[in-house]
């Protein structure tokens, strides 16, 4: 606490406690439950906003169809052809899917999105939840 004082948390609690029993049970002012009541009477109320999912529809559409796109042109369009989307394709990375799907990243980034999507959902039903109650 106070060094320069040599006062301890012991000390400190002592002279707290002597101070009360000296001045003893002190009584409110006339009318301050009614001040009291009467503040909280005029208190704006708090009202939950309309809380949106972390991630919009618009935003889960736009990845679906951008995953669909990319999955479609690389069934389309196989690295063994000709033109300027084989050029590309035979450029991109490759991936084996028979050996992806051993991959435990795949597992733990789906776990991820699983988990992140239902702590969204959960958090925004609490919101709503409260709100109603109001």
């Amino acid at each position: 606490m106070d060094t320069d004082r040599g006062l301890t948390d012991q000390r400190v609690d002592d002279a707290l406690r002597h101070l009360f029993q000296e001045t003893g049970h002190g009584s409110p002012s006339p009318g301050f439950e009614q001040r009291i009541l009467n503040r909280l009477a005029v208190a704006p109320r708090s009202i939950a906003l309309y809380d949106r999912p972390l991630i919009p529809w618009a935003g889960w559409a736009l990845g679906v169809t951008f995953l669909g796109a990319l999955i479609i042109v690389a069934i389309l369009f196989p690295s063994n052809a000709n033109g300027i989307m084989a050029e590309f394709m035979r450029r991109a990375p490759h991936f084996d899917l028979h050996m992806d799907w051993r991959s435990p990243w795949l597992y733990v980034f789906a776990a991820c999105g699983a988990l992140f999507h239902l702590l969204d959902q959960a958090l925004t039903r609490r919101t709503r939840f409260r709100a109603s109650q109001r």
